[in-house]
């Protein structure tokens, strides 16, 4: 069976098997490209740093702020919450909300903690000062930044942190041994 000619504009036959070799062509142009760039990479780098951008690519971390830039955001926070009524500025992004911080930048990765299913979670940063969270405690799943702010008198921040299940019974019987879970 001979192949179909197709009519091109100026009255000329073109065969149409002459228009798969193009895309062949190409196909194999690109596998070309990408295994020379492969070869380079291995012999520039080496395995183990080709390995870990592998992984960086396709497994990805979470980068979080830098320092710089999440103290930066905690100060927008604050004067963003300086404009909101006295009664709301406790419940303030600034007071609230928590930041993935990469306190090493070396490693590219923010800060994280094992928890009791030995799972890595990100660290959480909040942005207030120890003075305006009281009672807070810093562990392994958390900790603030203290970017000063003033909100005003008799503000106080209450963070929403997700309590982790091995440490709630310690703090209930630290509270009940000092008293402090009193009201």
């Amino acid at each position: 069976m001979t192949p179909t000619p197709i009519l091109k504009e100026r009255g000329t036959i073109m065969n149409k098997k002459g228009q798969d070799l193009p895309v062949t062509t190409i196909i194999v142009i690109i596998l070309v490209v990408v295994v020379l760039v492969v070869l380079i990479a291995f012999f520039l780098g080496g395995t183990s740093s080709l390995t870990t951008q592998v992984k960086r690519i396709f497994f990805g971390t979470t980068a979080g702020y830098d320092l710089t830039l999440a103290t930066q955001t905690c100060a927008d926070r604050c004067e963003q919450a300086k404009n909101l009524p006295q009664a709301v500025r406790s419940r303030s992004a600034y007071c609230i909300s928590s930041l993935a911080v990469d306190m090493n930048p070396l490693d590219g990765e923010a800060d994280y903690y094992t928890d009791a299913n030995n799972k890595k979670k990100t660290k959480n940063y909040y942005c207030p000062s120890s003075d305006m969270v009281p009672g807070f405690s810093a562990d392994t799943s958390k900790d603030l930044l203290n970017v000063p702010c003033d909100l005003g008198q008799d503000v106080t921040c209450a963070l929403q942190t997700t309590a982790r299940p091995d440490r709630v019974a310690a703090t209930e019987a630290t509270e009940k041994r000092s008293g402090s879970g009193q009201e």
